[in-house]
Order: C-alpha cells, then sequence, then structure tokens
C-alpha cells in the first residue's frame, strides 16, 4: 500500500492530528490482531528532509504516529539503514523533544523494515514492581491482513487472550516466524514483556499487546514461492 499523499502546505497539527491518531491507538490495544486504518494527518517530515537527498514520503504515517507517542519524558531508538534512521532520528528528536538512546535502554524502538528474530531479547522487559517501565516496539511493514494473500513472504498467526476475538487470525508482511517465537518467549512471564504495534507506509495499524498469545498457523520464506 503506498503512502497517503499529502500537499507540503499541510503540516502535521500535534494537537489535532495527534488526537485522532491516539484513538485509533487505543482502538488497536483493545482489539488486537484487528486491522485499523489511521487518519490522514500532516506532513510530518516533509518529501525530502533538509540537506537530504532521498524522498521520505514512505516514512510519514510513521512520522506522524511517533509525534503522536513521544515526548520529552521518553526515549526512543530507530532501527534501519544508518544513514536514512539518522535523518529521521533528527526531525523527531526536534519536533518531540525526545532523546534517541541505545535499543536496550529505549521506551520506545522503532523498525523500518521487518524486525529480526533476536530484537526481542534486546528490549526491556520492564519488572515486576515496574512492568509499564518495558519498552513498545513499533514495525514498519508492508502489508497487514487476515489471511496470508499469494505469493507473499511473511507469517501467518491465531491470536488469543484478553479483548481477542475468537478465530482472530493476523498476516504480517515480510516478518519470520521466528521473530514471533522470540517475542512469545519475552512476553511469556506477564506482566513483563513487551507491546508491539505493526503499522504499514499506508496507514494501517496493528495492536499486540504483550497479554496477547500467538500460534504460527503458516509462514512463506524466500525460495517457497514469494
Amino acid at each position: 500500500m503506498s503512502a497517503i499523499p499529502l500537499t507540503p502546505s499541510h503540516r502535521f497539527d500535534h494537537t489535532r492530528d495527534s488526537q485522532k491518531i491516539f484513538r485509533v491507538m487505543l482502538e488497536a490495544l483493545a482489539n488486537p490482531g484487528q486491522v485499523f486504518q489511521l487518519p490522514k494527518t500532516g506532513d510530518f517530515f516533509g518529501n525530502t528532509l533538509p540537506g537530504a537527498s532521498r524522498n521520505y514520503a514512505h516514512f510519514e504515517t510513521l512520522g506522524a504516529f511517533l509525534a503522536t507517542l513521544l515526548d520529552h519524558e521518553v526515549t526512543f531508538c530507530l532501527l534501519g539503514d544508518e544513514h536514512i534512521a539518522a535523518d529521521l532520528s533528527g526531525v523527531i528528536c526536534t519536533s518531540t523533544n525526545c532523546r534517541s538512546v541505545p535499543r536496550d535502554k529505549a521506551d520506545y524502538v522503532i523498525t523500518l523494515q521487518p524486525p529480526v528474530s533476536s530484537l526481542p531479547a534486546q528490549l526491556k522487559p520492564g519488572n515486576l514492581i515496574y512492568p509499564d517501565t518495558s519498552a513498545t516496539l513499533i514495525c514498519l511493514v508492508p502489508d497487514l491482513l487476515g489471511e496470508t494473500p499469494e505469493d507473499k513472504k511473511g507469517a501467518l498467526l491465531e491470536l488469543s487472550g484478553p479483548g481477542v476475538k475468537p478465530g482472530q487470525r493476523l498476516w504480517v508482511a515480510g516478518t519470520s516466524a521466528a521473530f514471533f517465537v522470540s517475542l512469545g518467549e519475552v512476553n511469556v512471564s506477564y506482566p513483563l514483556g513487551i507491546d508491539v504495534f505493526w503499522l504499514t507506509p499506508g496507514g494501517l495499524l496493528v495492536g499486540l499487546p504483550r497479554s496477547t498469545r500467538l500460534s504460527i498457523l503458516e509462514e512463506r520464506r524466500k525460495g517457497e514461492g514469494f
């Protein structure tokens, strides 16, 4: 799904746009595995960042999402291509007053592509006295669906737990089953664990709180019909 088209004059509104996004975030966490559509918002990054040669329209939805979550009281870590991550992190820090720190210290960890299987174990799981000090993981992925599409790389999951509809399924594009095994291992000791948001460039959003249990139904990999 392509990024939402935005005009340069339509800037992100930190009050109005954030309120619209936040309401959808809450719905996504309350209904794990269901796919929600984020509202259109103003332009956060701009098509091309000052001094950058790349076009960043692909990350506009992610920027608006992060502007809603981040402020001066929390920290973040952006993972991806070194130069792209540096450019985007600079704008995020300036706009939200949030500090960038290493992934094992960050309150919010953002991946610019589907996450690797080792990532969940590298993030803060919280502790029994303050489980809310755990990290939240935000993953930018190509697509999210309720069933497996043909000839696409990704994993199909069946979900259970609080707020999950019976038989709820979720397909996450480009993400390996090994990642979800690792996520389950980190989240097995509830209330410890990490919450995950899945986001597409076109604004599809899924919430997976740490209380959600995952069963892997199918995985398609490179070389097996992608």
